[in-house]
């Protein structure tokens, strides 16, 4: 490998536009997630509307229920108080009145519970929707502040990409060959500084020879073990 001072300068650009696009995801990531939690809460609130339709549906049978019950016990109590039944079919509408009577206690029951339940649930829908409201409208704002911070971003991204383009021009064809596929093996850096006999990238021993044939240079050589390209920074008295 020859000078790598050009090389630097392609991954200072590679690793800006990486850099980029990591806050571009995690802007995107972020707005996904807060869609996502409007949309289960809009979910709840639906449900919720659906019960209280569900309950409003029950309580208007029910009244209805009474309705019919009342109209029956009132007939009742006209016929009883009327001339001319026997005495079987008085005993057997009094005992018509008194069952009517005891289901209309039910079912007056059921809809003081469901009108209890509805006024409940009324504020709790009231409550939720006002809190989705709140929450689609900072929905909003925040899309609109990342999305734009997006667009910075991808900008930014993309005068890297061209910076490098033109700065790649000036390169042996063979070194950016080689950079691109230690780059792409990474998924990120390709040129590591060292200044200890460890590869900062994998860890694994170098050997003296190896450091002393990049040491006080501007080169940089693959490591022999996972390939990344190293430069030494460190101390170059007592290595040769």
């Amino acid at each position: 490998m020859q000078d790598c001072t050009a090389l630097l300068a392609i991954q200072a650009f590679d690793l800006a536009a990486d850099d980029l696009e990591i806050r571009i995801r995690q802007h995107k990531d972020k707005i996904r997630k807060m869609e996502q939690e409007v949309g289960q809460e809009e979910q709840l609130l639906r449900k919720k509307e659906m019960l209280r339709e569900k309950l409003q549906l029950r309580k208007r049978a029910t009244e209805k229920e009474a309705a019919d019950l009342t109209d029956k016990i009132q007939t009742a109590d006209l016929r009883l108080k009327s001339a001319g039944l026997t005495p079987n079919a008085y005993m057997a509408m009094q005992k018509e009145l008194e069952r009517n009577r005891e289901l209309l206690g039910d079912v007056e029951s059921r809809i003081l519970e469901d009108m209890e339940k509805l006024e409940t649930l009324e504020k709790d829908v009231a409550k939720s929707a006002k809190l989705l409201g709140g929450r689609k409208q900072h929905l909003e704002d925040v899309k609109k502040q990342l999305s734009g911070e997006i667009a910075g971003f991808q900008q930014e991204a993309d005068l890297q990409r061209t910076q490098k383009r033109q700065t790649s021009l000036k390169l042996p064809a063979s070194d950016l060959e080689l950079y691109e596929e230690i780059r792409h093996k990474t998924k990120g850096k390709a040129i590591w500084d060292a200044d200890k006999s460890g590869c900062p990238s994998c860890g694994m021993s170098l050997s003296a020879g190896y450091i002393n044939s990049i040491a006080g240079t501007s080169r940089a050589e693959p490591c022999p073990h996972c390939g990344v390209l190293v430069r030494w920074v460190g101390i170059v008295d007592g290595l040769r």
